[in-house]
Formats: C-alpha cells, structure tokens, sequence
C-alpha cells in the first residue's frame, strides 16, 4: 500500500473523529449556522416533533423549521383534520414554550434559552 493511500486513510480518520466528537445534533446546528455567518439563512429539517423543538431550533440560530413527518403521518391518519390539529398542537407547545420562557416575541428568542450538552461545566470524577 502507498504512502498517498496510508495518508488519505489517516485524514479520513481524522475527519471523522472530528465529526464524531461534535457529538449531538444540537452542536452540529450551532456549527453550521456559525459557519454560515449570517450570509444565508440556516433552516432545521429533520427531527421537529413538538413546538419545543421548533423553540431550540430558533434559539440555536436557525432561521426555521421544516416539519415533515408529523404532517404526513396526520395526513394518513385523519386527512386534512388531522393537519391542522398536529400544526396547531406545534403551535400550541410553541407559544407555550415561548411563554415559559418569557419570550413575547420571535425576536427575543436567543441561544440564552437553551443549554446543551456543551454548555453544562466538565466536573471530573474523584478518583
């Protein structure tokens, strides 16, 4: 085997430990929308569940959310009846979620809303 072979395995392997060590969606979020500083908006698709994840999602940058498989499975199960009632359950838990927050207002959702798993201080283990 190459040098050039054994090389680009060793990149490879670094590249994903990096990403690997970024862990959680929430920090691959946060990475990508610094990485777009603020030149194109960043929008979430894939995951969005309830209106709290459509809060953590703006709070962590996004410009919004993209809700798929809640309306599709609402749709199969109730038609048009069951898309309106899972988009306003959304609603609801959002406005909720905003309201426990203290937020009136879209723009005063900031990342100051949300702690994650990197935001939490490493305590070491007493040995």
């Amino acid at each position: 085997m190459g040098s050039d072979q054994a090389e680009r395995r060793e990149a490879e392997k670094g590249q994903a430990e990096r990403w690997y060590a970024v862990g959680s969606r929430a920090k691959r979020r946060k990475i990508v929308v610094k990485a777009a500083e603020g030149r194109i908006p960043v929008f979430l698709d894939g995951g969005v569940r309830r209106g709290t994840d459509v809060f953590k999602a703006l709070a962590l940058g996004a410009a919004g959310v993209f809700i798929g498989r809640p309306v599709l499975f609402s749709l199969a199960a109730d038609g048009e009846a069951g898309v309106r009632k899972v988009l306003q359950m959304l609603r609801d838990e959002f406005e909720l979620t905003m309201a426990l927050t203290g937020c009136r207002s879209l723009k005063e959702i900031s990342r100051d809303h949300v702690i994650t798993e990197w935001d939490r201080p490493r305590i070491s283990p007493k040995l």
